[in-house]
């Protein structure tokens, strides 16, 4: 949303579901409903874009991302349709820009040309090298999806794609942000590159600890490719958090200890 002191705030991003369904199991997914199958209908979407567009609080640019479970399920039928719902319903001509996040790992060719036609901004989740990625983004199997993720990722580079890259930066990678810059560098995809924490709780009376870790990092084509931007600062700051609370769970553990002797 944006505000200024005169009008109402506008809508400048609206994310739609066109599925729960995902077709991996992310061992950090906060997401419940992923293994259902239902799927937005036309009329559902043509509602929505009509009440957004005929909204005097609409944005001109909009932003209309494609999101959560794992939007290339779907057919590319269906997207044909929804881009020219989006069309039609779009009778004062505001710029949309689009935008699709997935795990990459059903992107084709048909899917690039689609992209390319539609002009669609593309954000692909990569954990990083293929022992940090394999440990959490799993497919229904349990098996490491790193993979089937690079491959899409090599074909959107080869159709002059250039995806957002979006890693959740696990407690298991803080170890390895040297890996992790080296991997994305070489992979040609540090340009526009975030690294998101995950939530952490401990269960410690008193035990002070970071609630979320992230964002560590931000590259972008103002960047240059041999600059590590990583905030290894922080990043230290957490590890020392680390074996801080180690050290606390062990006290708590010793006193427990002696008073039940």
């Amino acid at each position: 949303m944006i505000e200024d002191s005169y009008t109402h705030p506008k809508t400048q991003l609206v994310v739609l579901q066109p599925t729960p369904f995902c077709n991996i199991n992310c061992r950090y997914c906060y997401l419940p409903n992923r293994s259902s199958t239902m799927r937005m209908t036309m009329e559902t979407l043509a509602r929505i874009l009509e009440a957004i567009f005929s909204s005097p609080f609409v944005a001109d640019p909009l932003t209309i991302a494609w999101h959560a479970g794992e939007p290339m399920v779907l057919p590319l039928s269906f997207y044909h349709e929804a881009y020219r719902c989006i069309e039609e319903t779009n009778r004062q001509g505001i710029r949309v820009t689009t935008t699709i996040q997935t795990n990459g790992t059903l992107i084709t060719q048909e899917w690039c040309d689609f992209i390319n036609r539609h002009q669609i901004n593309i954000g692909v989740s990569l954990d990083g090298p293929p022992f940090l990625h394999n440990r959490s983004r799993l497919d229904r199997a349990g098996r490491g999806t790193f993979a089937q993720t690079m491959r899409g990722v090599k074909l959107l580079q080869q159709n002059n794609i250039e995806p957002t890259i979006l890693m959740v930066l696990t407690d298991d990678a803080l170890e390895y942000p040297e890996e992790i810059w080296q991997f994305f560098t070489q992979q040609n995809l540090t340009r526009n590159l975030s690294a998101q924490g995950i939530r952490i709780t401990t269960p410690i009376p008193g035990f002070q600890f970071p609630s979320f870790v992230g964002p560590f990092s931000t590259m972008d084509a103002r960047v240059s490719a041999s600059q590590t931007v990583f905030d290894f600062s922080s990043i230290r700051r957490f590890q020392a958090s680390k074996v801080a609370i180690r050290a606390a769970r062990a006290d708590v553990n010793g006193a427990e200890e002696q008073v039940a002797g």
